[in-house]
């Protein structure tokens, strides 16, 4: 008895024991976004609007082939990640991301100037395939990770931990930036936003290097088998070699769980009651086992299905089947615009380089705040609900971006207002040197206010997705998710073609309305799906 109580109060102190590898994607996590941010978030689309004469299809045309090179190789890396080990990928991920960066340095190097326009535009487009490819590669191994290394219950708070982190990295680049824009001479050119990119690349290389010391053997699950398996030497009076579980859903069997146990080679039937366990853990432990053995086996599949089908796919899939949908379907429509806010700013509201910064820091530093309200809003009244809530506010601010700025004295181009280009397609030194009116500031307010509110809750559905699926199907599912992280495909080519016949204000109306109908899915994952409560 005194062995058996001192192996559960080791098992105790492991499962309370904080994974590694938390600590070192938390760390990774900041690093790679802080020095993405600096490079990819404002100065990418400006600087290849510059490149190509003020044409704004090239923005879309850039951001689709890195979304695609991540779209692509996201897929084969999930399901190579939980075939073998993800610490593996990682490595892959690192060397490609080596190359990306040696390879965008060069592209927008001025010693590469007597290049042609048309030719540095293509080395830059293969440069940043090997970023989507990157990308691809490690989202889907580290949101793996680390939604492995979390224990159950724990997750909405890591995961926004690791969201308020994302915001703050994303939050530094700006603020880098607008430090270089200040020094070089606060313009919009060519010369100063390569410079900018050049830093961005070197800035991401201690983030690569990290990416080695993140390893499968941190997981929690590798550590409870490891104690399991030292226990089990220890204890020679029961040695388990198999086990399957099934609910008893028997007349007065409520709460029981049948468990087969093989002892020694001989089996025999126990029933289990959650109320034999002496403390919450165990209880945990138990719900875990039985959630893993119905989602992975197909005749406990069967048994394990409490619900309708619905659009015939089994119950226990609805919830990470239309989270993943919805998100996938806002990533869409956030693809169509979020390129061009950075030409909004540039051409229709004659903000200065060091301006834009400002408005992606406050931006950056709003969401941080609500993400923690978005988690404890998750704990009151439904992690679902709370997306929900704030994605609705947020398409709202969107819609008034549109209406203010069709009526703005700073929109440009007399009868085509919320077009972007023109012959010089930007502004001259005097107007960029104007400070932004009053109204251009209530619009930049808008700005701040919608882009926080939409991405906010981003940290919700994805410990919902996690803790629906399987731990061996983490990474696939982490593959399709990726989409709505940094990878829009083709809506960001839509985009431009959408700004480049009706105007920018008209991709922000399309855009608008699709995030709406992303908002569907969420809904329908309420009214037919069993979702979880932490």
């Amino acid at each position: 008895t005194s062995n058996n109580t001192s192996n559960s109060n080791n098992n105790n102190n492991s499962n309370n024991k904080t994974s590694k590898n938390i600590w070192l994607i938390l760390l990774y996590t900041f690093i790679i976004f802080s020095s993405r941010s600096l490079w990819n978030q404002s100065v990418l689309p400006a600087y290849v609007y510059l490149l190509r004469s003020s044409d704004p299809k090239y923005v879309g045309i850039i951001t689709a082939i890195m979304g695609m090179a991540q779209l692509l190789s996201s897929f084969p890396a999930g399901y190579i990640a939980d075939k073998y080990r993800r610490d593996s990928m990682l490595r892959v991920g690192s060397g490609v991301g080596f190359l990306a960066a040696c390879c965008t340095f060069f592209a927008a190097s001025n010693s590469n100037m007597h290049t042609s326009a048309s030719g540095q535009f293509w080395v830059l487009s293969l440069a940043l395939s090997l970023w989507g490819v990157f990308w691809g590669i490690c989202n889907t191994s580290i949101s793996a990770l680390f939604a492995d290394s979390i224990h159950d219950g724990d997750r909405s708070l890591y995961f926004t931990h690791r969201r308020i982190l994302q915001l703050c990295g994303s939050m530094m680049g700006p603020i880098g930036a607008l430090a270089m824009f200040t020094k070089l001479g606060n313009a919009w050119t060519i010369e100063e936003c390569s410079f900018v990119l050049q830093a961005g690349q070197v800035l991401c290389v201690p983030a690569l290097i990290l990416l080695h010391f993140i390893k499968d053997d941190y997981c929690i699950q590798h550590e409870q088998e490891h104690d399991h398996e030292h226990d089990d030497h220890n204890n020679e009076n029961e040695v388990l070699s198999a086990v399957r579980c099934t609910r008893n859903n028997a007349e007065g069997g409520d709460g029981e769980v049948a468990v087969e146990i093989t002892e020694g080679g001989n089996t025999a039937d126990r029933d289990i009651d959650h109320e034999d366990c002496e403390d919450e853990e165990c209880r945990r432990m138990i719900t875990r086992e039985i959630a893993t053995v119905c989602n992975t086996t197909d005749e406990a599949s069967s048994s394990c299905e409490n619900a309708s089908n619905f659009l015939c796919i089994p119950s226990n899939r609805i919830v990470p089947v239309l989270v993943t949908a919805g998100d996938v379907l806002g990533g869409l429509a956030a693809g169509m615009s979020v390129r061009y806010f950075p030409i909004f700013f540039l051409h229709n509201l004659r903000l200065r380089p060091d301006q834009v910064q400002i408005v992606f820091a406050a931006t950056m530093l709003v969401m941080a705040g609500l993400s923690y309200l978005a988690q404890w809003m998750g704990k009151k009244i439904g992690r679902l609900q709370t997306t929900l809530l704030m994605k609705y506010t947020g398409v709202s601010f969107l819609f008034a971006i549109i209406y203010f700025s069709q009526n703005q004295e700073f929109i440009q181009d007399g009868g085509n207002d919320d077009t972007v280009g023109g012959e010089d397609g930007h502004s001259d030194d005097e107007s960029t040197s104007t400070s932004a009116s009053y109204k251009s500031l209530f619009v930049c307010v808008l700005y701040v206010l919608r882009t926080s509110f939409m991405n906010a809750p981003g940290s919700l559905t994805r410990s919902v997705l996690m803790d629906h699926v399987p731990k061996q199907e983490r990474a696939k599912w982490s593959s399709l998710e990726s989409v709505n992280m940094f990878s829009w495909a083709g809506s960001a080519a839509i985009g431009g073609i959408l700004v480049d016949w009706e105007g920018i204000l008209f991709n922000f109306t399309a855009t608008a309305f699709l995030q709406i109908f992303a908002t569907v899915p969420l809904i329908l994952a309420l009214l037919f799906g069993n979702v979880q409560t932490e």
